[in-house]
């Protein structure tokens, strides 16, 4: 036994395996089935950033080398949302229906089931090599480490993620994602926090708010709040398609032409276009895209999507698309706009270039909303 490699293994917590079952799967993940399966050096790291998912405890990457061939791979742990740090902010009354609106295991499902038989020719989903069960509401999933190609994400790849989404989307005679409904956001952090905040005093009170948010977008944002579940009555009542549900750029890695999409924790039902959201709300909400960059982006994504839909099979227009799409990223992003997590920090630099990239979004939304009326 290598004690050093013990040590390593131990950083995994509640997911560490046997030395010689990671040495199996180390020999996967490096491409090899043959040999001795030799682990000779094992490193285990968190995943660099913070963790905001409930469902998601933590995640390691686990490298080394294996009958002397590098490997690296992800290790990601899933629990209960009942498990989330954070629970406390939820109403005792609401956390079983929270629980089972945000379903832990439909990740697990996603990579388990026949998801990735249904994938659409350029899209991919992670290998996985072992997902196990853990006491209590838990589970490791042990995955690809999945790397990022040097193609930047200019308006071709934004292209290109849009009408792979939208094929993704149309493909027919797939079995039905689970529901995740819209209106449970709406009904708990929007109602409860969001919409509350918007329509007091404190986006006037506060000078760093104030500084991002004119009177007429300050106008326009609380008119939405007031219209907002007018607007979630109207996306429930569009037509309803699978959805990866977290597809932002940071979880659609390309390299060759080709999308491996991560992180299927959202994957549900959800109305036609939502997913052009996170997509293009991923990399303004990051400070990588200015938000001005919707002008150009937007009609190209949905325009790319709804061909997607087509050469699926799926006919739906493409002011239906760019109806849902602009509906559904208003209602996660116009009235959450002035309540980034920063905002308890206190002032600072960042926190202002934050609101005022998340009021330039904003508005652009808003006026959407108002143009495919």
């Amino acid at each position: 036994m290598d004690a050093s490699q013990e040590a390593q293994a131990a950083k995994l917590g509640r997911a560490q395996i046997a030395l010689d079952e990671l040495a199996a799967i180390a020999a996967r993940a490096a491409g090899t089935h043959d040999g001795a399966r030799q682990l000779e050096r094992l490193t285990v790291e968190p995943v660099p950033g913070e963790v905001y998912n409930m469902t998601t405890e933590c995640l390691h990457r686990v490298g080394g080398t294996v009958d002397g061939l590098p490997f690296s791979l992800i290790v990601k742990v899933c629990r209960s949302p009942l498990y989330w740090p954070g629970i406390a902010q939820v109403p005792e009354a609401l956390r079983e229906y929270l629980a089972q609106v945000i379903n832990w295991r439909t990740e697990l499902d996603a990579y388990t089931g026949q998801l990735a038989s249904t994938l659409p020719e350029g899209m991919a989903m992670p290998v996985v090599y072992l997902v196990r069960e853990l006491p209590g509401e838990y589970a490791a999933i042990w995955m690809q480490d999945v790397l990022e190609g040097p193609e930047p994400w200019d308006e071709a790849r934004f292209a290109r993620a849009g009408y792979l989404l939208g094929r993704f989307a149309g493909t027919p005679g797939v079995q039905r994602p689970p529901e995740r409904p819209l209106r449970f956001f709406y009904e708990g952090a929007a109602r409860h926090v969001f919409i509350p905040r918007l329509l007091s005093r404190e986006p006037e009170d506060n000078p760093v708010i104030a500084q991002a948010a004119d009177p007429a977008l300050l106008a326009d944002l609380r008119a939405f709040a007031l219209r907002a579940e007018d607007y979630l009555a109207e996306l429930e009542a569009l037509p309803r398609l699978r959805a990866h549900g977290d597809a932002s750029p940071q979880n659609l890695f390309a390299s060759d032409g080709s999308m491996t999409a991560i992180d299927w924790g959202s994957y549900s039902l959800q109305p036609v276009g939502f997913d052009l959201g996170q997509l293009l709300a991923g990399r303004i909400n990051s400070g990588e895209l200015g938000p001005d960059a919707l002008r150009a982006l937007a009609p190209l994504v949905q325009d790319e999507y709804a061909r997607g839909l087509e050469d699926a099979g799926t006919r739906i227009s493409r002011a239906v698309v760019r109806r849902g799409h602009v509906l559904s990223m208003a209602i996660f992003n116009c009235l959450s706009a002035l309540s980034p997590r920063e905002l308890a920090d206190g002032d600072s630099p960042a926190l202002r270039e934050r609101l005022r990239t998340r009021a330039g979004m904003a508005r652009f939304l808003l006026d959407a909303v108002r143009e495919t009326a």
